[in-house]
């Protein structure tokens, strides 16, 4: 039942408008994984990890999977998915899954940083008016 609504939480996520802010701390896997790989910016905490651990159930990654291309190469996904192995902070940068990491004070400079420019940049990242009907 609850596949249907995970696939429509990716497409809003994927296609809103707006820049998506990540920060992720603690242990990131299977469709939490959703969020990171759907962030514009995505920082983490330097004692983050990754993963998708469903292989160790004997399936892989459903829906996620596709969010997943987005920022991580074929061969990385490949293993990944079919290892179950989790990666560190470091590791995640390393592979384009994450942006920046740092401690709590860092990501809190970055995410500030990162708000003055989204919010500097509003108008350009607005959606265009319709056209008045003729």
């Amino acid at each position: 039942d609850g596949l249907p609504a995970f696939g429509q939480l990716l497409e809003r996520l994927r296609d809103a408008p707006m820049p998506k802010v990540v920060v992720c701390h603690g242990a990131t896997r299977g469709g939490g994984m959703l969020f990171p790989c759907l962030g514009t910016a995505v920082l983490a905490h330097s004692d983050a990890t990754f993963g998708f651990p469903e292989i160790r159930r004997g399936a892989l990654p459903g829906v996620v999977s596709v969010a997943a291309r987005r920022r991580l190469s074929p061969a990385a996904c490949e293993w990944l998915f079919c290892t179950g192995d989790a990666i560190d902070a470091a590791t995640a940068q390393r592979l384009g899954l994450v942006d920046f990491v740092g401690s709590w004070e860092e990501l809190d400079a970055e995410v500030a940083r990162l708000e003055r420019h989204f919010l500097s940049s509003a108008p350009r990242l607005r959606a265009p008016s319709p056209l008045p009907a003729s």
